[in-house]
């Protein structure tokens, strides 16, 4: 009688205990929504600090003088898009819109596929940041390549969200960049 009352006990105990994701958890979380092409639920990964400082960077489509900027805009965050709606946006719609312009134009040489992702180990910086190296297989159209990235991911709480990468953090300049080439070009003759 005394074993099955601590074996309820137990249960209860365990039952009532808060689970706690793991980083490499999330990080397959992401992956998996990335091969199932469910770019609006990408954001849910990420840093919502970061994603809050990432649109802060893509601020320059507002400095794009105003014949233009219609164009711009609905170029980078969809046809049916305009100034007033990009601005109603959430950081995290804000941030899908990108990710499928990225994955759209990538599209464009062939159908992107993430053909496998192996999460090699991890490092950890402190309590609260993890790094995990990753080995992703990737194929567009009939081009396949294998990537080893390093993926950081911070605490929040029982869960933990991806740190922008590098790669992601340059995308502003890259498309600032992009429309400052263009602009030129119009420009002469």
């Amino acid at each position: 009688m005394r074993s099955k009352f601590l074996l309820v006990l137990l249960m209860l105990f365990l039952s009532n205990n808060t689970w706690s994701e793991t980083p490499a958890e999330r990080a397959q979380m992401f992956f998996n929504d990335m091969k199932k092409r469910h770019f609006s639920m990408l954001s849910d990964h990420f840093d919502p600090v970061q994603l809050k400082e990432f649109r802060a960077m893509m601020q320059f489509y507002k400095e794009i003088p105003e014949q233009a900027k219609s164009q711009a805009i609905q170029s980078i965050f969809g046809a049916d898009q305009t100034l007033e709606s990009v601005e109603k946006m959430t950081d995290a719609q804000f941030f899908t819109k990108l990710m499928e312009l990225v994955m759209r134009r990538a599209e464009a040489f062939g159908k992107l596929t993430i053909d496998s992702v192996e999460i090699l180990g991890g490092v950890e910086e402190g309590d609260d940041i993890r790094h995990l190296v990753t080995r992703t297989r990737v194929s567009v159209g009939e081009l396949t390549t294998t990537k080893m990235e390093v993926l950081s991911l911070k605490r929040f709480g029982d869960e933990w969200r991806i740190q922008l990468s590098g790669k992601m953090k340059g995308l502003p300049n890259q498309l600032k960049a992009a429309f400052a080439k263009a602009k030129k070009e119009k420009m002469m003759p």
